[in-house]
């Protein structure tokens, strides 16, 4: 794949969801997903459960607390090293760049950690989490390809914090 065929693809996508969707009920909708996938908001749900939670909530939101953790500060590397511009650019400086999507990162790594956790869970939470992507480029905050992007950082990020729980877990905070 060519760079013009991936511009291209983010392009016609992007104008599918950004201009296509628009209604009353997707304004409220995607709004509402886009702030559920501030990682303030994570984190804050995290921290809650770690000082308010059963045993095993507490566990999960220690190990969704560190893929955030991880996950947000690749994130933050990869905004600053690729310094892509946003569709609707808005002269943000370099580090508030579009590629990767932190949101999605964010909800990505939140989805694959509490869908290992509690498997009942899974399908809304990928709901959920395919929502705040979506979410992102029908506000003109990224192009497809940096929630691509973005889903795939907090999936891996996932993997490993779920690959090494006991460890996490042993160590604590």
């Amino acid at each position: 794949i060519f760079a013009g065929d991936i511009q291209n693809f983010d392009d016609s996508v992007y104008e599918a969801i950004h201009d296509g969707w628009h209604s009353n009920a997707c304004d409220i909708y995607f709004n509402s997903a886009s702030f559920c996938g501030e990682p303030e908001f994570y984190l804050s749900v995290n921290l809650a459960f770690i000082c308010f939670g059963d045993d095993d909530l507490k566990d999960s939101g220690k190990l969704a607390f560190t893929g955030l953790a991880a996950t947000m500060l690749t994130a933050q590397i990869l905004k600053c090293a690729i310094g892509r511009e946003r569709p609707e650019s808005t002269d943000l400086p370099r580090c508030k760049s579009s590629m990767p999507s932190g949101h999605t990162t964010s909800a990505f790594t939140m989805a694959y950690i509490y869908s290992a956790q509690y498997p009942k869970l899974r399908i809304p939470l990928y709901i959920a989490a395919i929502s705040v992507g979506l979410s992102r480029i029908y506000l003109g905050e990224h192009y497809p390809t940096d929630v691509i992007a973005g889903a795939a950082l907090g999936t891996i990020g996932g993997i490993v914090v779920m690959k090494n729980k006991h460890f996490i877990l042993e160590v604590g905070f």
